[in-house]
């Protein structure tokens, strides 16, 4: 009978079991492939409980040399089959690659990502200044990707699958529509501001028609008829970041939704006389700048080159906080969806049917609609009772 191998303290070691020369111990194995493999190990203790997860792996069929992939590698192939997706969202999900790209888990094998690992990745991110919203859309991206490293069986468990509240503390502060009063501050200092007062027109435009902000900087001269009354809104203007190899560029994508595209009612007076100035303005500048074949984009700047979305968020966050400057009354933050969510929340308080406003808002879901892009209060509230009393008297 052949004597059995042991460690240098005389522990019998099992087959596929050995002690190098420098103490390490190495266990050797064969794949659910058939290919060779071997893992190693500072102590036993440590390698046996390495041999009970390959093990385990073989039985399941892990493919555990697919599984030392590392994060960065596996997202770069991740990307690659997101195939049919807007130019848009591929731009976003490739921002997100190479944001993570800067932290130490992206160097991991995604074998190796545990749980603490990814609390430790997320806590990062929000020390490092990165909103709730950003670090969510992060961690959804990654969940996405190791569930398709799962149906592969490179991995067995998902460790992005972790609720993001108990990690960091959420910090979204959700929209609220602006009132009565905080329009007509916002409108009267804009008017009579020698910065912002050329930015009047498009702030009433925004929260007369409740349009996404990508959707007004994509309208052209022929999208507005002010003889029959109506915006057609069938396009959107899409900011491609720049890369290594090419420089920042607009482009045209369809609207976000399939109820995107849609005709919205021009039937307030402040609206069409808006959009009036609006088009006399834009007729005074010749030039005319083309983006994918589109061109006489209505809302340029003085050289004819359109404006977009990011362009206004930064005009946005200057104005009220030169307003809040040099008033003692404050305004809430204001962005252009804050407008957005503004007119719906004033049309479901004017009385305008659910599915008409719907429709307006280009939702593919009425409990968006109702439940995402509108606010109530106990003001607002007695307003839209007092509103139901007048009307059936």
């Amino acid at each position: 009978m052949s004597e059995k191998r042991k460690d240098n303290r005389g522990r019998i070691l099992k087959d596929g079991e050995s002690q190098r020369s420098d103490g390490r111990y190495m266990y050797r194995y064969t794949d659910s492939f058939g290919k060779r493999q071997y893992a190693y190990a500072h102590s036993l203790d440590e390698l046996r409980e390495k041999e009970k997860q390959i093990r385990r792996d073989i039985d399941d069929g892990i493919d555990t040399k697919s599984s030392k992939i590392s994060v960065a590698q596996w997202m770069d192939y991740y990307l690659t089959t997101r195939t049919g997706v807007r130019e848009s969202s591929f731009a976003s999900y490739t921002t997100q690659v190479n944001l993570i790209k800067q932290y130490d888990i992206s160097r991991l094998s995604i074998g190796d990502v545990k749980a603490p690992d990814v609390r430790s990745f997320l806590t990062a991110l929000s020390k490092d200044g990165y909103s709730y919203y950003t670090i969510r859309n992060i961690r959804s991206f990654l969940a996405a990707a190791f569930n398709m490293a799962i149906d592969r069986d490179m991995v067995r468990k998902n460790p992005f699958r972790v609720k993001l509240s108990d990690v960091i503390r959420d910090t979204t502060v959700p929209r609220k529509a602006l009132s009565a009063n905080e329009v007509n501050l916002l409108l009267e200092f804009v008017k009579g501001s020698g910065c912002y007062k050329k930015y009047f027109d498009t702030i009433v435009i925004l929260l007369e028609t409740g349009m996404r902000i990508s959707e007004l900087c994509a309208l052209t001269l022929s999208d507005v008829d002010l003889e029959n009354g109506e915006i057609r809104v069938n396009k959107q203007m899409c900011w491609k970041s720049a890369t290594k190899n090419s420089n920042g560029t607009m482009h045209i994508e369809r609207p976000k939704t399939k109820s995107g595209d849609r005709v919205i009612p021009i039937v307030s007076d402040q609206l069409s006389q808006a959009l009036s100035r609006v088009i006399t303005k834009r007729m005074k500048i010749k030039a005319s700048y083309a983006v994918d074949g589109y061109t006489d984009f209505l809302f340029v700047d003085k050289n004819g080159v359109p404006r977009t979305a990011y362009k206004y968020d930064s005009m946005f966050r200057r104005m009220i906080a030169s307003y809040n400057k040099s008033h003692s009354e404050k305004l809430p933050r204001i962005t252009p969806h804050v407008c957005r969510h503004t007119f719906c929340t004033n049309k479901l308080y004017d009385g305008l049917d659910l599915k008409s406003l719907q429709y307006v808002m280009g939702h593919s879901d009425p409990s968006i609609t109702i439940g995402t892009y509108s606010h109530a209060d106990a003001k607002s509230v007695k307003e839209a009772f007092s509103k139901l009393i007048t009307a059936e008297s």
